[in-house]
């Protein structure tokens, strides 16, 4: 199975209320909210997904606002000494996925993760939109619905952003 399959049918199986938005290609979080606004998603804020690898070689996903960068400091605290992994590393651990197109989830779609941190901020958001495992598609749900799914995969939460 795909992502994009896994992914619709973690949230199907949860009963979350979400829709799915198929759009024009986007490679950036900018080009993915204006893609998922040109497909009549609305204004949505984006739920940017980092792939990262620490000294020990062990590798989380930081989820964040699309529109903000890493706070590196709160995210050593957690992690450690880090840097982003590369596309082959994405490869093997987001199951061939491009960078670009990795979702918001981690362990039940990502079971080769070793930690998942998200940025509190999106909780709070009342509609959140991200890449689904694909430059062409989207996934709108609440911040809430997307922090209730989330929780399942325990994961770190905190001020990941700036």
């Amino acid at each position: 199975m795909s992502v994009t399959s896994d992914i619709i049918e973690y949230l199907e199986a949860s009963n979350l209320i979400h829709k799915v938005y198929m759009h024009e290609h986007s490679a950036s979080s900018q080009e993915s909210a204006d893609a998922r606004k040109n497909a009549g998603a609305g204004n949505t804020t984006g739920a940017k997904a980092l792939l990262l690898k620490n000294k020990q070689g062990d590798f989380a996903i930081c989820v964040m606002p699309g529109t903000s960068k890493l706070n590196s400091k709160a995210v050593r605290k957690c992690f450690g000494k880090f840097k982003f992994a590369s596309p082959e590393e994405m490869h093997e651990i987001a199951r061939g996925l491009l960078p670009g197109t990795l979702p918001p989830f981690g362990y039940s779609i990502f079971p080769k993760l070793n930690f998942f941190m998200i940025d509190e901020s999106l909780e709070k958001e009342p509609a959140l939109g991200f890449n689904a495992g694909c430059h062409r598609t989207s996934i709108v749900l609440s911040g809430s619905d997307y922090f209730n799914i989330a929780k399942l995969d325990n994961p770190i939460t905190g001020d990941f952003s700036v």
